[in-house]
């Protein structure tokens, strides 16, 4: 079954890693691995960051943007329903619910880190897969959410990651 991959797995694939290791597994299968459009944008911002101090952040981010080009790959855009959908998440839980405090990123980072999974959340639900993440209690949050405003849709499946 193809799953949406969520940025905190999006973001350990590299070379030699772990998560690079299962998402080479993954492409075995007859689907594609799915990565949402948004956890993309989510992982370059963190390499453009990063690359402005050092040449290994600019030679992942290349890196990434061939991986990204693979026919077995499938970037999943943020179409209208899923951008309808998170419109009304966000109206719903306009801030992070979790407890869990993020030390590294500032309360304004949060926040939008908060609505980026919300997108990264209905792309996956409009697509019909379930999301696979390291961040389960949030996805499990907004699952519930979609499933209130959406009663009749096949819910969003969280699964964790294997990683």
């Amino acid at each position: 079954m193809p799953v949406a991959w969520d940025t905190t797995l999006v973001s350990r694939i590299h070379p030699e890693s772990d998560a690079f290791a299962y998402f080479d597994r993954s492409l075995s299968g007859d689907e594609p691995v799915l990565i949402p459009a948004t956890a993309v944008s989510e992982v370059v911002w963190g390499l453009a960051r990063g690359a402005r101090e050092a040449p290994r952040f600019d030679r992942a981010l290349r890196w990434l943007k061939d991986l990204l080009g693979r026919a077995d790959v499938a970037v999943l855009p943020l179409t209208a329903d899923a951008a309808f959908a998170a419109g009304q998440l966000r109206s719903l839980a306009p801030v992070p619910q979790s407890g869990r405090r993020d030390r590294r990123r500032t309360k304004p980072e949060r926040r939008v880190a908060w609505v980026l999974d919300m997108h990264v959340a209905a792309t996956a639900w409009a697509f019909g897969v379930p999301v696979q993440t390291e961040n389960v209690s949030d996805f499990t949050l907004l699952s519930g959410l979609l499933a209130e405003l959406y009663p009749r849709a096949q819910p969003l499946g969280v699964l964790p990651s294997p990683l």
